[in-house]
């Protein structure tokens, strides 16, 4: 057993391969109807969040400001139903992704600690406990996360960001054409924030496999010293 050291887990490579990615497809195959519902509910979510700012544009340009309050109630109505429409759907889309992120996270972690019984000795002994724990644990549930929050939730934003740009350059492409100007400046940002982030990701990812290494090995070093 390893004692007392400092083990680097260093991880190589981009974040998310394609290929990587392909093989990782595979565990939402016997999940498919989860996906393909998860999915159909993205646009409905997408139209309700974008119909309720619609409707306040209708209340204040028609009713408000004109004066003219017979058909505020209505356009209340149909907006407070908007708000609870919103409310159930993303319920039962955060409920769904759950559940599919705890299947995935299950299956591979069934197959994980299939794959580490059948290692040889060998790599059980020059391997750290805790960095094999990390992979078990903390590398499935972030594995979890990308099937779930990640990929399908960045489906349904790019939904809504496409929505919000196709209404503003219907309403007024001039105005919509200057308030564009900032998205060179925001994709910078952007994309140096998730090179910063990728390289935290790492150190902590690193430095947790090597608390584990520690604990573990420690913990079962103490009937031996004792």
């Amino acid at each position: 057993m390893h004692f007392g050291g400092i083990y680097e887990d260093e991880i190589v490579g981009k974040a998310y391969d394609r290929k990587l990615l392909a093989r990782f497809i595979r565990y939402l195959r016997p999940y498919r109807w989860l996906v393909a519902w998860s999915l159909l509910l993205l646009p409905l979510i997408a139209a309700a969040k974008l119909t309720q700012p619609w409707l306040i544009k209708i209340a204040i340009d028609n009713h408000i400001t004109t004066g003219k309050m017979e058909g505020l109630p209505l356009l209340s109505f149909w907006y407070f139903a908007l708000i609870i429409a919103d409310g159930l759907l993303t319920y039962l889309e955060i409920y769904l992704l759950q559940y599919l992120g705890q299947k995935v996270m299950f299956d591979l972690r069934m197959e994980l600690f299939s794959h580490i019984q059948g290692l040889s000795s060998s790599f059980m002994d020059r391997t750290p406990t805790g960095s094999l724990v990390t992979r078990v644990t903390s590398d499935v549930e972030v594995l979890g996360e990308m099937f779930t929050a990640g990929i399908i939730s960045i489906i349904g934003d790019i939904l809504v960001l496409v929505g919000i740009v196709g209404i503003m350059l219907w309403m007024n492409l001039k105005l919509s054409l200057v308030t564009f100007i900032v998205l060179p400046m925001l994709l910078y940002i952007v994309f140096t924030f998730r090179l910063r982030m990728r390289k935290s990701f790492r150190e902590v990812r690193a430095r947790l496999s090597n608390l584990n290494s520690f604990l573990a090995e420690s913990i079962g070093g103490m009937a031996v010293v004792q």
